[in-house]
């Protein structure tokens, strides 16, 4: 089964800050190494049964500047809340193409993680191997959570005894600096590196997420990437929904958070409502979508357009096959990630189902932890009897 990794590391000290093993792609994946980067490695070792001090692993803090290779991952999209306001990046830049040296203290820990941690494990995919010698996957015997815990400990082997004369001036020699990347940390995080900033993990969290735009109406919030409905139980956002409804207002728009790879809930945070993160959920007449990535719903809102389509130009047999193709694409969809089940199974094709499936496991992992970093995991809302206008929108009929 295979993976994605990432490393965030410091340029002034070379110490590794963050990292992420992660079975998700895309923006995704990078949005998981930063917000390792920025909050606390206490809580974090802890999940993984390791337990350090904050001296251990000091950082819990926003960089300054971020300086990226030029992977197609790194969208600008990914980055225009984090400069605009959220987390005050004053910079990004990317690396020049073709040039190695600027992105090395990555690259260096990469080659460094893989010879001795990844190249030792079984199942490990050796160069060349014998034709007679059996595929890495059928022995492989370590799991994302023993993985995690041996990339823990050799980061926090690399960050105590890797040597680094460069950053080493002459003051730090007299008194007693060690060149390690962590020394150099705790020596110049507010002298020579701009202090960071440290913020709650909710907003981290926050700001991390997938940005889109909202459209205010009767029957709840409209997303207009893709046109799910979202409502809430918020009581202030509801009196603001329906006063905005009575006085005939122009239909607000509201920027909210989402994660794309799992539309069950949107979170929307404003000045208005005392910076406090308010949650909503699909609405029931959505709820087909919950299963559904981005590019899928898109997927099914074509198929159902053309079925719309043709149901003018013919109601007859055909509309009755038509349905029957949506309804066998959106199974597939949630089963395959919209491409038809492979019947007959090889090594590979069984390898990409678990890699599926620990995808689809560890994207609802994160959609758990960000719900209770916001306090509203423990809030299943429960159903009322009350007036639509009281539930943030009208009934689903």
């Amino acid at each position: 089964m295979g993976y994605l990794q990432y490393f965030v590391v410091d340029s002034f000290c070379s110490k590794i800050v963050g990292y992420s093993i992660t079975f998700q792609a895309g923006t995704s994946a990078v949005k998981k190494a930063l917000y390792n980067a920025f909050t606390d490695k206490v809580a974090f070792c802890e999940k993984y049964g390791i337990q350090i001090d904050e001296d251990d692993w000091p950082c819990q803090h926003i960089c300054i500047r971020l300086l990226c290779d030029r992977a197609a991952e790194y969208k600008k999209e990914l980055f225009d809340g984090m400069i605009a306001a959220d987390l005050l990046l004053e910079t990004i830049t990317y690396a020049t193409a073709y040039i190695s040296r600027r992105k090395g203290s990555v690259e260096v820990n990469l080659n460094a993680s893989d010879l001795i941690v990844f190249q030792q494990l079984q199942g490990a995919v050796k160069p060349n191997p014998a034709k007679d010698v059996a595929h890495p996957s059928n022995f492989a015997e370590v799991d994302i959570v023993t993985l995690n815990q041996l990339i823990i400990e050799a980061i926090l082997s690399f960050n105590k005894r890797r040597l680094n004369f460069t950053r080493l001036q002459t003051f730090d020699v007299f008194e007693g600096v060690k060149p390690t990347p962590l020394s150099l940390w705790k020596r110049h995080i507010s002298r020579r590196m701009g202090g960071g900033v440290r913020k709650p993990k909710e907003l981290v969290m926050y700001a991390l997420l997938d940005q889109d735009v909202g459209l205010v109406k009767r029957d709840g919030v409209h997303l207009i990437s893709n046109k799910l409905v979202y409502r809430t139980t918020h009581k202030e956002f509801q009196k603001w929904q329906r006063e905005c409804l009575l006085k005939g207002m122009k239909t607000p728009e509201i920027k909210v958070r989402i994660n794309h790879d799992d539309p069950r809930y949107m979170w929307f945070r404003s000045e208005q409502f005392g910076n406090e993160i308010i949650e909503f959920t699909l609405a029931s007449h959505c709820e087909r979508f919950e299963e559904l990535i981005q590019h899928e719903i898109e997927e099914v809102y074509a198929m159902e357009a053309r079925s719309k389509s043709m149901n003018r130009k013919d109601r007859s047999a055909d509309r009755i096959d038509l349905q029957r193709s949506i309804l066998n694409a959106q199974k597939s969809a949630r089963q395959g990630g919209g491409k038809p089940k492979v019947d007959r199974k090889g090594i590979v094709a069984g390898i990409n189902d678990n890699f599926k499936a620990a995808q689809n496991q560890e994207v609802a992992g994160d959609v758990i932890e960000t719900r209770k970093l916001f306090g509203t995991s423990g809030e299943d809302y429960p159903f009322s009897s009350a007036s639509s206008s009281d539930m943030g929108g009208v009934d689903d009929e």
